[in-house]
């Protein structure tokens, strides 16, 4: 877009004001972690359009304070479905070989999250999701392999910038006690059914776990 007027508000890193060709309304240009964005003010007035800028200059303080994240529209607009699609973009090109595993996984936060925006995806939803899961009889493991692949999408996306922040996921308890442990004599009773060269291996194979 062409920018037709620019103004500077306060003093220098403070951004600026700017009128684009075919746009009535005032953009606010400031820069949010190393990238610039440029903001409807949703006014031609010039004087409202300052007052607008330095709100969002207050907000940016407070993110940076660490008070509450700075939100651009973008941010707000971003979609969970095609953060997925990133994902598994990103996973063909670094050849993951459980990528089919990947997609079964991904099928379930698809149909739950694909139309939600990331944003409001934070703790709150995501336990929602876990009772539903649960609901559903799934598995606590079954339950973390998609939590874990919820976790990589957003990570992407903010390390893409495409996010300011991701929510924490907790992992679900699961219960990887082995069961089924032959005693002895059951061990026996299946090497004497072995060829001779498996026999020593079995036997090493129980010893060792």
């Amino acid at each position: 877009m062409r920018v037709i007027e620019r103004v500077t508000v306060g003093k220098r890193g403070d951004g600026t004001l700017i009128r684009v060709e075919g746009q009535v309304n005032w953009f606010s240009v400031i820069c949010v972690r190393g990238t610039q964005h440029e903001i409807s003010t949703g006014t031609p007035d010039l004087k409202l359009a300052k007052r607008v800028h330095r709100q969002k200059l207050d907000e940016l303080a407070a993110d940076r304070q660490g008070l509450k994240q700075f939100t651009t529209p973008q941010h707000r607009q971003l979609q969970f479905g095609p953060l997925l699609d990133d994902l598994v973009s990103d996973y063909r090109v670094r050849r993951v070989k459980s990528l089919a595993s990947v997609l079964s996984h991904l099928k379930p936060l698809r149909d739950h999250f694909g139309d939600w925006r990331a944003l409001e995806i934070n703790f709150r939803a995501i336990e929602a999701y876990v009772t539903t899961r649960r609901e559903d009889e799934k598995s606590n493991a079954t339950i973390n392999r998609e939590l874990e692949l919820l976790r990589r999408a957003l990570r992407l996306a903010h390390d893409r910038q495409l996010l300011p922040s991701i929510p924490k996921v907790r992992v679900l308890p699961e219960n990887n006690t082995r069961q089924g442990f032959f005693e002895r004599p059951d061990l026996e009773a299946v090497v004497a059914a072995l060829p001779g060269y498996l026999q020593d291996f079995t036997r090493f194979a129980y010893l060792t776990g």
